[in-house]
């Protein structure tokens, strides 16, 4: 087979990584790693579309034969399971790791499917209750402002509950955890970030009042095409990368650090006939992207 050399000496060592370059800022990071990662973000989020469709379909066809919103509401439970799917990869894309889609979407849903249907369930209580109680309350404070401190309560609780969502499965996906452990977690985690979960939030409803109001107008050519096309696309993966980018740091500091410097002073113990150095090995470790007790180690993702 013929050879061809291209031209230029390519043996000639490049300027490689400066390391007393300052590291560069998180939007800088974030930018970078979201054009690297674009394609694989759109590929998820067709994908999980796709599913999103399906059952948003199934529910609007319910909600037109039976006028019951709660009832119409069971049917997108199951979203939630390829929700741990995309969460899975969007984590591997904020930590730079390597990402097979299918594969790790699958092996996602199969190792979590679960404890993902379960807060699914748990999220339908909160939702189906609250879109009785909210009506409510909001109805009998334009009498009696006693209700109108009711109303408040009601919204503060709708705040961390979307604060929750930011974290509960993200958790599921990374730690090896019972769903209460899930959610206390996702509480504390609801207030040490408070700062970004309500930029989050803001980010959230805004968009959503968005989204509502595109498919409100979706007969509209320009418009209604330009909105069905972002939410087929990108809007899922990417509001889940752009989530895991901002919440991880914090998780990675509370968690997983700790977890980690006692799995390396416990390495250390053991290079000494310590006799107690096994008491100082850590309950977890960081193994396969996952944070999973010893016991269990070869669980793996």
């Amino acid at each position: 087979m013929p050879s061809f050399k291209l031209g230029g000496n390519y043996n000639k060592p490049g300027k490689g990584i400066d390391k007393n370059a300052p590291p560069k800022s998180r939007i800088v990071v974030f930018v970078e790693r979201f054009i690297e990662k674009f394609w694989l973000l759109v590929g998820l989020n067709i994908f999980f579309a796709i599913i999103a469709m399906a059952l948003g379909a199934a529910f609007l066809f319910i909600y037109s034969k039976t006028g019951q919103l709660q009832l119409s509401l069971i049917i997108l439970i199951p979203l939630t399971i390829p929700l741990c799917g995309v969460t899975l990869i969007t984590r591997k894309v904020t930590q730079d790791a390597t990402v097979f889609l299918f594969a790790d979407f699958k092996d996602a849903i199969k190792k979590n499917w679960m404890q993902a249907l379960i807060l699914g369930i748990l999220d339908y209580i909160f939702i189906a209750v609250i879109s009785v109680a909210l009506p409510f309350v909001w109805d009998k404070a334009k009498d009696n402002t006693i209700f109108f401190v009711l109303v408040m309560l009601v919204l503060s609780l709708c705040l961390l509950f979307l604060f929750i969502q930011f974290y509960c499965y993200l958790m599921t996906v990374t730690f090896d955890l019972k769903i209460k452990d899930i959610l206390k977690n996702s509480l504390i985690f609801s207030i040490a970030n408070f700062g970004k979960n309500l930029i989050m939030a803001i980010a959230v409803i805004f968009s959503g009042f968005l989204i509502l109001y595109g498919l409100e107008l979706v007969e509209t050519p320009i418009f209604g095409g330009v909105m069905i096309v972002f939410l087929v696309l990108i809007y899922f993966s990417g509001f889940s990368f752009i989530n895991n980018f901002a919440v991880w740091p914090k998780i990675e500091e509370l968690l997983i650090a700790p977890q980690e410097a006692e799995k390396k002073k416990a390495e250390a113990a053991k290079k000494k006939p310590d006799e107690k150095a096994e008491a100082n090995e850590p309950e977890y470790v960081f193994e396969n992207g996952r944070m999973v007790k010893k016991s269990s180690s070869n669980k793996g993702v």
